[in-house]
């Protein structure tokens, strides 16, 4: 549209200027000077409305990155309709701003570099046990393009630091403030992320329908934790009482193997002395006469030459020797 009003401005420029030369040279020529004139203008009529039909149609169409979304305005107004990525008619008269529809990422860094405002812009949090931590963070969120339009008119093209900054300070304080110093270092740092997650989600659907929007105008798609800093005095406690624990843990683990393995023994000695008892209860004098009786003849069955005292052992049971020996 620009375009078109600047060449608007220039044509008429230019009219202005040939009407002034023209009736300078009428007084100064005559009618023949008019005729000649005349034939002139009527080219540059001709050509002027052809720069004009080619202008219009050129600010007829408008392409739209891929990932974008377009917002029409119109001489500063700004229209609900939305110009969807690729080519499309618009009018000709209306400018299109675009805006990314692709997941961003808004990061909090105490690094000067690595976030979106320079210097040192983590979160300073007070937890639950009066510790100041600082949590660095990165948050990844999108624009829904039906809300495309509403934005911009709402916060303007920069609605990032209008909306999604002021509302990731908030919910993250709010949230982490609830634990304590050692929780947020270890074992509750992911939980407390997720917490924050749907907390930012809340509190940025709360601020744009209080603005007068009823849908979700941004997603937020993930929290990432990047760091929690504690005081260095604070962390070697910390860490020193996790420490101890994990050693405190690995102790009760040998100790609980131990008296298994001390109850396993008793359980194996407990059931060897119940089969001794058993046998010993079981076996009687004359049971071994006779299972003596028993072995000798067999023994006498055997082709093998063997020499037999008769009445020499214990109990009166025969003593057999080999006669090879």
């Amino acid at each position: 549209m620009i375009t078109l009003l600047v060449l608007l401005a220039v044509a008429l420029m230019v009219t202005l200027f040939l009407r002034n030369r023209l009736l300078a040279r009428f007084k100064e020529n005559g009618h023949d000077y008019l005729k000649n004139a005349a034939k002139a203008a009527g080219i540059a009529a001709w050509l002027f409305v052809l720069l004009m039909v080619i202008t219009i149609s050129y600010n007829s169409f408008y392409s739209v990155d891929s990932g974008n979304v377009g917002v029409e305005k119109l001489f500063g107004k700004v229209l609900d309709e939305r110009v969807p990525e690729g080519l499309n008619a618009v009018n000709p008269f209306v400018s299109v701003v675009e805006m990314t529809l692709r997941t961003q990422s808004y990061t909090m860094s105490a690094v000067s570099t690595e976030g979106q405002v320079p210097g040192n812009d983590a979160i300073d949090i007070i937890t639950s046990d009066g510790l100041t931590v600082q949590v660095e963070l990165s948050v990844l969120f999108r624009l829904n393009s039906s809300a495309a339009s509403w934005v911009f008119k709402s916060f303007g093209p920069d609605y990032v630091s209008q909306i999604v900054r002021p509302a990731i300070r908030s919910s993250v304080r709010d949230i982490f403030s609830k634990y304590n110093s050692q929780d947020l270092y270890s074992a509750k740092r992911e939980e407390a992320t997720i917490k924050a997650q749907q907390h930012l989600q809340d509190a940025i659907d709360l601020l744009t329908k209080r603005s007068g929007y009823n849908l979700q105008a941004i997603m937020v798609e993930n929290v990432l934790t990047r760091d929690i800093k504690l005081p260095d005095a604070v962390k070697l406690a910390i860490e020193n009482k996790i420490t101890a624990q994990q050693q405190a843990e690995q102790m009760e683990y040998v100790i609980q193997k131990e008296q298994k393995e001390a109850e396993r023994k008793r359980v194996e000695a407990q059931g060897i002395r119940d089969f001794q008892l058993t046998v010993s209860q079981g076996i009687s004098p004359q049971l071994l006469q006779w299972k003596g009786i028993e072995a000798t003849t067999e023994l006498s069955k055997s082709t093998n030459a063997k020499i037999v005292i008769i009445g020499s052992g214990k109990d009166g049971l025969p003593i057999i020797f080999d006669s090879k020996q």
